[in-house]
């Protein structure tokens, strides 16, 4: 899946007068940084899961945009414009493929001092359930501002991956569906169908959820709960938990814009 042809068609947004960086932008140059990311947006939503980051966070700047948010706009544009021949690749995988679920959250990037989440799913042979190399199928992401300001890394990490497990649990329903039209969602077998596995970079949440009870010692009761309300639904669909080092985090670049160009090279 290829966007090269439609992404050299677009224009940057043209700066007019002054190039101060904390000069507001004028209602022309906001029009202009609109079309631009819609124009980014439908690559990002379809094909281009490296600009979904970019996309999200500058979009939350549209209200207060500056000469730098613009020339930050741009700069995503020729990201885009120069990882161009990055596609997505679907390898066939065989019928006994599984499901793997990344997540990662970056606390309070944004200019509002929320935080930011990213999820990637991928389809892998089962193999990769043994720690074996695999290739992979990318089948859904997601880059977005966390729904609850964040008072801890583990929070928003946590918030990040409940999305993250919800998104998996809804992917796996529906793919069961396609080869059985007649069940009912609710039928919890459906969840069951394929192995699949919830994969972070955060020790502290990896630890909690391990626990049996963490809301006993949790500091952040919030976060206990819905650590508790994760764990059920990993239950529910058969999902392990996986532990991998940040920087084999394929999310990673779902949640901060540095981090786009490793994932646009890894893609």
């Amino acid at each position: 899946m290829s966007f090269e042809a439609y992404l050299s068609k677009i224009k940057p947004i043209t700066i007019a007068g002054s190039a101060s960086g904390n000069r507001a932008a004028t209602p022309k140059e906001v029009r202009a940084l609109r079309g631009l990311i819609g124009s980014l947006q439908w690559p990002a939503s379809q094909g281009c899961p490296h600009l979904s980051c970019s996309i999200s966070m500058t979009a939350g700047q549209m209200t207060i945009a500056t000469v730098g948010t613009l020339k930050e706009a741009n700069k995503m544009l020729r990201f885009a414009k120069s990882n161009a021949a990055v596609t997505l690749e679907f390898p066939p995988l065989g019928k006994a493929f599984g499901l793997l679920a990344l997540s990662g959250a970056a606390w309070g990037t944004r200019h509002d001092g929320s935080s930011q989440g990213g999820m990637l799913i991928l389809a892998v042979p089962r193999h990769a359930f043994n720690d074996q190399q695999a290739s992979y199928a990318v089948v859904d992401w997601k880059s977005w501002k966390l729904e609850r300001v964040s008072k801890s890394s583990l929070n928003a990490e946590t918030q990040g991956a409940s999305t993250a497990v919800d998104n998996l649990e809804f992917i796996k329903v529906l793919e069961a569906r396609m080869h059985q039209p007649e069940t009912n969602v609710k039928d919890y077998a459906l969840r069951l169908t394929r192995p699949s596995a919830l994969v972070t970079d955060t020790k502290s949440m990896y630890d909690s959820l391990k626990k049996e009870a963490p809301a006993q010692s949790a500091a952040d009761k919030r976060t206990a709960i819905e650590q508790i309300a994760m764990r059920q639904v990993m239950t529910a669909t058969g999902t392990a938990l996986r532990w991998v080092s940040s920087e084999r985090q394929l999310a990673d670049g779902l949640t901060k814009i540095t981090g786009r160009q490793l994932l646009a090279d890894r893609l």
